[in-house]
């Protein structure tokens, strides 16, 4: 592997260590279970996939999906094929998707954020699922992050990562926008935390 490309792996896998429990405990409490076919929108380095994967067990499958070919290529490394037979990983945009109702249930954990159109990419995906199927978003806020104590040191590296984030176009804010944004993509029924 080339050194930058290690570093991206590396990456991928520290941040779905950090996550995986937050993640695991929300795809449970949205419904997803064994036996379902579940699409992973924005699937990064596939650690959202393999928790999905734990929960639909061997009688279930994911889809994971990205735009970055660098993402694809971690999570099939990471991943591969012949050890995970019912998960794999496709280079597609959210926007064009081939799939029309084949899933019980489509997933995005830090996708909306990047989208530059979430409305209209929340509901390109919700035409995926099946009648009676569940879609669930997992996005941050990163305007509502405080600190009790004077950290400039703190202050700083959040403001760094606000400004980065902002200059490749996310929404740091998204989360408190998330029931809006849902409802403007025609769902309902829905919840938020």
């Amino acid at each position: 592997l080339e050194p930058g490309f290690r570093q991206v792996v590396e990456w991928y896998s520290r941040q779905g260590r950090f996550f995986r429990p937050w993640t695991l405990a929300s795809l449970r409490e949205a419904g997803v279970s064994a036996g379902m076919r579940v699409l992973d929108a924005g699937c990064g380095g596939g650690d959202t996939a393999a928790v999905l994967l734990e929960l639909v067990g061997s009688e279930g499958s994911v889809v994971g999906i990205d735009t970055i070919p660098e993402a694809v290529t971690a999570s099939q490394m990471r991943f591969p094929r012949e050890q995970y037979p019912n998960m794999q990983f496709r280079l597609l945009d959210a926007n064009r998707l081939p799939f029309r109702r084949e899933f019980d249930a489509v997933v995005g954990r830090f996708m909306l954020m990047y989208a530059p159109e979430p409305v209209e990419t929340a509901a390109k995906l919700a035409e995926c699922l099946r009648p009676g199927g569940v879609i669930t978003f997992i996005e941050p806020d990163y305007t509502c992050v405080r600190q009790r104590e004077h950290l400039p040191l703190y202050r700083r590296v959040q403001n760094l990562i606000d400004i980065a984030l902002q200059r490749i176009g996310a929404d740091t804010g998204i989360g408190l926008n998330l029931y809006r944004i849902l409802r403007m993509a025609g769902l309902s029924d829905l919840e938020v935390r």
